[in-house]
């Protein structure tokens, strides 16, 4: 209820034959007694409002306007209203339930425009920088580690990074040692809320059993894996293959559960380092063989897409919205990468 200001005289009620169907499918429960939402509020449409049909269901039928805002005297700002990949009830609410959870929770697109003066481009060139990016994930166990997802030196003044909600899931006999390139064995594609259930050699199969919002890996056999999740991106209209961004221990007999976390950080550094890679902690001493800018990571909960600014004597600024945060120089990534 935070998100209503006010509200005079609505008298809301449930359209209780549609709200089971309607949040299923992505949409909304009716919550008014004259007006009502019956798609998803997303960036990409219109707010609709519409007026209740005889039997009970409603459509879609013209977008709601300011001026419908102050004539109902409801106050909501732009950004409670937006919402990339949660639908959203009736003024604003969020739908919490476990549908709606667990289809959000996968389903997102992520565009980064990266913006930098020609004299930046110069400096980050003759130092030889490379732009690397990693992807942020939720676990329990404390033993999974992120992995670098790409590095490029293909910037310019915009710099577009971009990837969608499509994973694959993967095994793999390398261990996890800080600073090592972790080789696949297995892989293939997964949705969250599925299960790999790997048999002797690490390969496997998807079943339809799992949490929701979850990628989960049941290892079958008493031999211990390395496994994790891979996603592929593009950079300025160039797609990559599939590769792995985090890497976490899977034990004989053990289930792993991981989730996809809608964050993406980025870096500039010195070091070279190939994609799959464990990341180095500051506290090890590989850790000063490169120079490191600091990093921003941003967060695409509520949102599709964002424009940053990156300079080399100023560092990011994407205009200090609750998005993204500055992450300093030579930082230990981990804690910020697997949560």
């Amino acid at each position: 209820m935070r998100y209503i200001k006010r509200l005079y005289n609505l008298t809301w009620r449930i359209c209780a034959d549609t709200a089971a169907s309607a949040v299923a499918a992505g949409g909304s429960r009716c919550f008014c007694k004259s007006l009502c939402w019956t798609t998803p509020l997303k960036t990409t449409q219109p707010l609709m409002l519409t007026t209740p049909q005889p039997s009970g269901c409603h459509k879609t039928d013209d977008p709601l306007t300011r001026r419908d805002f102050v004539k109902l005297c409801i106050l909501a700002t732009q950004k409670t209203l937006r919402a990339n990949s949660q639908p959203y009830l009736f003024w604003g609410l969020l739908d919490s339930s476990p549908e709606v959870r667990a289809m959000s929770s996968s389903a997102y697109n992520a565009t980064i425009n990266i913006n930098m003066n020609a004299d930046t481009i110069q400096k980050l060139l003759a130092g030889q920088y490379i732009l690397y990016g990693y992807k942020a994930v939720q676990s329990t166990d404390k033993a999974g580690r992120p992995l670098v997802w790409f590095g490029t030196q293909s910037y310019s003044t915009t710099t577009v990074v971009s990837c969608s909600d499509t994973y694959q899931v993967y095994t793999s006999s390398s261990p996890i040692v800080s600073g090592e390139q972790i080789t696949v064995g297995f892989s293939t594609d997964i949705l969250c809320g599925q299960t790999l259930q790997v048999i002797e050699g690490g390969v496997g199969s998807v079943v339809n059993t799992g949490h929701p919002g979850d990628v989960s890996i049941s290892n079958q056999t008493t031999t211990e894996f390395t496994c994790g999740i891979m996603q592929e991106q593009t950079i300025n209209g160039n797609p990559s293959a599939f590769v792995p961004y985090c890497a976490f221990p899977l034990n004989g007999l053990n289930l792993q559960e991981i989730r996809p976390l809608n964050k993406i950080l980025l870096m500039f550094s010195t070091a070279k380092t190939n994609n799959g890679t464990v990341v180095v902690d500051s506290a090890d001493s590989t850790a000063l063989a490169g120079a490191n800018g600091p990093g921003i990571i941003i967060d695409f909960s509520a949102m599709s897409s964002c424009t940053v600014t990156y300079d080399v004597n100023l560092g990011w600024d994407w205009g200090n919205y609750a998005w993204a945060q500055q992450i300093p120089a030579n930082e230990n990534l981990t804690p910020w990468l697997i949560e």
